[in-house]
């Protein structure tokens, strides 16, 4: 079982990278943009403010870092730029990980001086800031569509909903046994009588995979393929090996170890860790 230190230090990575990833591709346009309403916030001034109350609480309150935090300048001079934000982020997210590997095991309860709250302990101060984070940075994923959705009077794309690959009709069998039993997919509902073909549908989180059949579909040699994020790449790895899968090793690239496979019927695919 993970102890309370390394649980808490898995919730502040996650609250890094969702703040990182909802900042991605932004405009210096979208970042500066406000909903129509009564004091709202810009994602800039969200990002800055959460940015600010992290180090407050991690780096400062528990790391015992100095406190030097300006409250009000994180609203009226937010970082106006998603790259310089991310850039923010992640240098603090080092800090915020040096702060955390000091922390004993039993120090949670230790006794720590809160600006505003007086008394507190580590523990509080590490719930405060996961807290605050994650209700600001659920309003910075609301504030991106709108923004999104606003710049493109609401017909711009929002998410990738499946990627899909072709197999010959004949063989669909032979797919299955693939998708399902070698990479170990779920299968998702499909309506078949509306498709009218057969073929498979898997869920992947947010995102699907359809396995659509054509009749005497020849083989595709492309390059063009899914990425598939895997839990233990190299038990994966072996068990393709294991039943003849054509493999392709190639380098890590941004913290992904990776390796391509081609499915029975020449279909590229990607299979990855995250970062």
């Amino acid at each position: 079982m993970p102890t309370d230190i390394e649980t808490f230090a898995s919730h502040l990575d996650d609250t890094f990278r969702r703040l990182i990833d909802a900042l991605d591709g932004l405009t210096p346009e979208q970042l500066a943009w406000r909903p129509p309403a009564a004091e709202s916030n810009s994602i800039a001034v969200l990002a800055t403010h959460v940015l600010g109350n992290l180090r407050q609480h991690v780096v400062a309150i528990v790391g015992g870092a100095p406190d030097d935090r300006d409250r009000a300048r994180e609203f009226a001079e937010p970082l106006a730029d998603a790259a310089e934000v991310a850039a923010r982020a992640g240098d603090l997210r080092g800090l915020a990980a040096e702060a955390r590997a000091r922390l004993a095991p039993g120090e949670l309860d230790a006794a720590r001086s809160h600006p505003v709250r007086g008394d507190s302990t580590v523990r509080e101060a590490l719930m405060i800031a996961l807290r605050h984070a994650a209700e600001h940075t659920g309003q910075i994923e609301v504030t991106r569509d709108l923004a999104i959705a606003a710049a493109t009077g609401g017909a711009g794309v929002r998410a990738l909903h499946h990627a899909a690959v072709t197999v010959p009709t004949e063989r669909l069998d032979e797919a299955r046994r693939f998708y399902s039993e070698l990479l170990g997919l779920d299968e998702a509902p499909r309506p078949e009588a509306e498709l009218g073909r057969p073929g498979i549908w898997y869920t992947l989180g947010a995102t699907e995979l359809h396995i659509q059949c054509r009749d005497g579909a020849e083989p595709d040699r492309s390059d063009r393929h899914p990425a598939l994020v895997v839990g233990d790449l190299d038990a994966l790895r072996e068990r393709l090996r294991a039943n003849g899968v054509e493999l392709e090793d190639t380098p890590t690239l941004m913290g992904r170890r990776r390796f391509f496979c081609r499915d029975p019927f020449g279909n590229r695919i990607e299979l990855m860790t995250t970062p």
